[in-house]
C-alpha cells in the first residue's frame, strides 16, 4: 500500500521539494508581510540559503497538520 515505487518516488520528491516565499504565500493564502513576520518570529519552519529563504514542502505540511483544529464530533 505505501511501498509502491511510485509512492516512494513521490515521497522523495516531497522531502526534497523547496518552496519560495511567493509559493508559500499562495499556498497558505497569506500576505508576504505575514510570512516574513512568521519567519522572523520563528513561527514557521524555513531554511536560509544565502540571503534567500526557502520552505521544505514536507516540513510545511507537518507544521500545518499540527495546527489542525478537530471538530467536536
Amino acid at each position: 500500500m505505501g511501498d509502491a515505487p511510485s509512492d516512494l518516488k513521490t515521497q522523495n520528491q516531497m522531502v526534497n521539494r523547496f518552496l519560495t516565499a511567493n509559493e508559500v504565500t499562495g499556498m497558505l493564502q497569506i500576505s508576504i508581510v505575514t510570512l516574513r513576520a512568521w519567519t522572523s518570529q520563528k513561527k514557521i519552519p524555513y531554511y536560509k540559503v544565502g540571503r534567500s529563504v526557502r520552505f521544505n514542502l514536507l516540513k510545511l505540511q507537518e507544521w500545518l497538520n499540527q495546527r489542525e483544529i478537530k471538530s467536536r464530533r
